[in-house]
């Protein structure tokens, strides 16, 4: 599994220019390829490289288990010196880029971990293959046309890829996030919109606080559902944080003990978020070693959940809620909002794989009437109080309870007041 021509083989090749138009990202290992650079190929475009042996440390000798890794460890790497590293990207994006490529996705990036010893140590070898690849990317693609996947920039995977226990994924991406998100900015990876359970990986996408991409197959996408998460310019409604359990769920299994449900909770400039999953039917399990079904736990679930699970002064934007008695709690897939005090709950229940979103706004008090007011967002999008961007509101008491919100997105945009305006403008 080694690289032996940056030029596309036959099978790209016979494609019709129509099907190379439409391609506009690639995929590449970070050493070239999952085994590196073959040497000995006797072609000029390739820079030189030889095999070098990977040595793992005890702790991944124990833990990782994966056939490629497995067959690289058996074969080795082609290794091109971190001396001329420059020359490999220099040569593989220029090609990419005389195709029309306009952006990588950069994969494999573990390997440098096993390879320093000869090198200087895993810093400066990781330091000279970085500079080089930056050197590549601010020539052929802009700077930024890049995805580092799963690793080492400040964007970091925090689970394995999406797989077919979507609520063990998610409940993998929640909690190591307590402890990956005072590193890196928690990244919950990509899914396929036409999924059966694409609805559950959008919904904690969405309040993930974390990029969102899909490896949808072209055409094949649920267009319905990605216009809840992405806005007509591309941009998206990123929460302020990064997703968190809330407290309650912190010492329990919400996998395998077959009554937690999983509640993460996120904050926006000014409404809190909250999502509730039914991940429960299968996990890890330390004895096989592997992610395993356990349809015995597979069962519909009922928690109590409310203002008070959002952690409002966390972050560096923290929302302050004091004074603030009441909140509007706007249910998304019910499409109803409650009044709830701070400490009171809501009783929600879910269908295994099944899934609530909440939006949590603090209530104020407007001067003028003691009128009752909260923005809630854009109802059409599934981070509905991503939307609010801006909020200034009159607080003179001859005022007339102007309030100005500020929304990023379009569609169907709602607040509470606990009396009807007497107008509504936009852009007025």
């Amino acid at each position: 599994m080694a690289l032996i021509d940056f030029k596309e083989n036959f099978k790209f090749r016979s494609y019709e220019v129509e099907c190379r138009e439409c391609v506009r990202m690639v995929w590449h290992a970070l050493c070239g390829y999952w085994g590196g650079i073959r040497p000995g190929t006797n072609n000029p475009e390739l820079p030189e490289c030889r095999v070098i042996k990977l040595k793992l440390s005890p702790g991944l000798e124990r833990t990782m288990e994966d056939l490629a890794v497995d067959k690289i460890v058996n074969n080795g790497v082609g290794l091109v010196s971190p001396e001329v590293a420059h020359n490999l990207y220099e040569w593989l994006h220029s090609h990419l880029q005389s195709l029309g490529i306009d952006d990588v996705k950069v994969d494999v990036i573990h390997l440098l971990e096993m390879l320093f010893e000869e090198f200087g140590g895993r810093v400066e070898l990781a330091k000279a293959y970085y500079k080089a690849l930056t050197d590549s990317m601010k020539k052929h693609f802009n700077g930024n046309g890049v995805i580092a996947s799963m690793q080492h920039c400040n964007t970091t995977g925090v689970a394995d890829g999406t797989y077919w226990l979507q609520g063990c994924h998610a409940v993998h991406c929640a909690y190591s996030s307590l402890w990956m998100g005072n590193i890196i900015h928690p990244d919950w990876d990509m899914f396929q919109s036409t999924h059966p359970c694409a609805e559950f990986h959008a919904a904690s996408r969405a309040i993930s606080g974390g990029p969102i991409y899909i490896s949808d197959s072209v055409g094949k996408h649920n267009f319905k559902l990605l216009k809840s998460l992405v806005l007509p310019d591309g941009s998206v409604l990123r929460c302020q944080h990064y997703a968190l359990p809330t407290r309650d769920c912190l010492f329990e299994d919400p996998v395998h003990d077959g009554k937690t449900m999983l509640k993460i909770w996120n904050l926006n400039k000014y409404t809190g978020a909250l999502g509730l999953f039914n991940c429960q039917g299968g996990g890890w399990c330390p004895k096989s070693r592997r992610n395993i079904s356990a349809p015995e736990c597979s069962k519909p679930l009922t928690c109590l959940s409310g203002p008070k699970d959002i952690e409002w002064n966390n972050g560096k934007t923290p929302i302050s809620i004091k004074g603030m008695n009441i909140f509007a709690v706007y249910m998304h897939q019910q499409k109803k909002l409650k009044l709830l005090k701070l400490s009171e709950k809501v009783e929600i229940s879910l269908q295994p794989f099944d899934f609530k979103l909440l939006t949590v706004s603090p209530v104020r008090v407007l001067p003028k009437k003691f009128i009752q007011f909260a923005p809630i967002g854009l109802v059409n999008m599934l981070n509905t109080g991503g939307a609010i961007q801006s909020l200034e509101f009159e607080d003179e008491e001859n005022s007339s309870n102007l309030v100005r919100i500020g929304v990023k997105g379009c569609g169907e945009m709602s607040v509470f007041a606990s009396e009807r305006p007497s107008a509504c403008k936009i852009d007025g």
